[in-house]
């Protein structure tokens, strides 16, 4: 059985921030959603999926450090993206010599389950000065190998129907398949 602990990125944050938004749909609260259905199924597969959200007032040093008191197989910072890509995102580390795996197998479920999306990529996430310095802010100072879950754009009318109750039980368990899949491969 592997520890996976699957953070819920702008999960206990202030109200002003909760993420991207796109009318009625909240980054925060989708999340939320595709994260039951990647529990239930890492679970369904043997896994022991730890659910981690932020503690106000606390900063990722305090994430990671409560991370890596499960000494997991992997971490998962979880998110959705905004700005009107076309595409679905799993950044890692850029010094990570597990990271590209993990995010090659997470992105291979991704396409699988989400034909909305024109394309999936992995990315290495740098710190400044790098588009990618967010992301490798957020999954730098954990232990475990670690990425970032940009499923889709919560603003990109090709992508609406992955956020349905429907496309989020697709996109929780891409990210569990693809979990699944690297920690089983020979």
């Amino acid at each position: 059985m592997h520890t996976i602990v699957l953070d819920r990125g702008h999960h206990g944050k202030a109200r002003d921030e909760r993420g991207a938004r796109n009318g009625a749909l909240i980054e925060e609260v989708l999340v939320r959603e595709y994260l039951r259905h990647t529990e239930d199924r890492l679970r369904d597969l043997g896994h022991r999926p730890v659910i981690q959200s932020s503690h106000p007032g606390k900063g990722y040093t305090e994430r990671w450090e409560r991370a890596d008191k499960y000494s997991p197989s992997a971490y998962v910072q979880c998110h959705i993206n905004a700005g009107g890509g076309n595409y679905g995102l799993v950044g890692h580390d850029h010094r990570s010599t597990k990271g590209p795996e993990l995010a090659a197998h997470i992105v291979g479920a991704l396409h699988a389950e989400c034909p909305e999306l024109a394309r999936c990529m992995t990315q290495p996430c740098h710190p400044k000065p790098h588009w990618t310095k967010r992301m490798y802010a957020v999954i730098s100072g954990v232990r475990a190998v670690a990425v970032v879950y940009e499923p889709g754009f919560i603003d990109t009318d090709a992508h609406h129907t992955m956020w349905t109750p429907e496309g989020l039980r697709r996109v929780g368990v891409a990210l569990a398949d693809g979990i699944h899949s690297y920690l089983t491969a020979p």
